[in-house]
Order: structure tokens, then sequence, then C-alpha cells
């Protein structure tokens, strides 16, 4: 999995871009406690998005911006 996303996660501009990115390849990241997994179209989980190589505090500083409407947007400011 992390070799088939690896240059969508590397290359995305923001998180509208990632999502739409990992939406045609059947995927998405969805809030999971205090960060992010990735999940298919039917909605099954496969992994936390630190499995992947990108932690959400990672991606939280490149995009410069929480999650769209994750409840814990405080790790946001704990990012920086």
């Amino acid at each position: 999995m992390r070799a088939l996303l690896a240059d969508d996660l590397a290359y995305a501009t923001g998180w509208d871009d990632l999502q739409a990115r990992l939406s045609r390849k059947g995927y998405q990241l969805r809030e999971a406690g205090g960060g992010l997994a990735l999940h298919d179209a039917a909605g099954a989980r496969f992994c936390k998005g630190s499995d992947l190589g990108y932690s959400y505090s990672r991606l939280m500083r490149r995009f410069d911006a929480p999650f769209p409407g994750h409840r814990h947007r405080y790790l946001y400011h704990k990012a920086h």
C-alpha cells in the first residue's frame, strides 16, 4: 500500500489535492482518534496514515493546516 500511494502522498499540495489523488485510486483518509486512517471506498479501514510513512503531524506541517473537520484541531498548534 505504501508503494502504491507513495507519489500521491509525496506530491499532494494540500488536503483537497491529497484526497482527490487517493480517491482516484479508491481510497480516502478519515479521522481516527488523534490521527488519520486510510479507508477504501466501501469504508473498510486499511491502516493508519503513519503506517504509510506520513504521520498526521507531518502532513499538518506540510499543508500548514489541520485535516478538514478533524475534531483534534489543537494538534495543529502543537505541530508548529
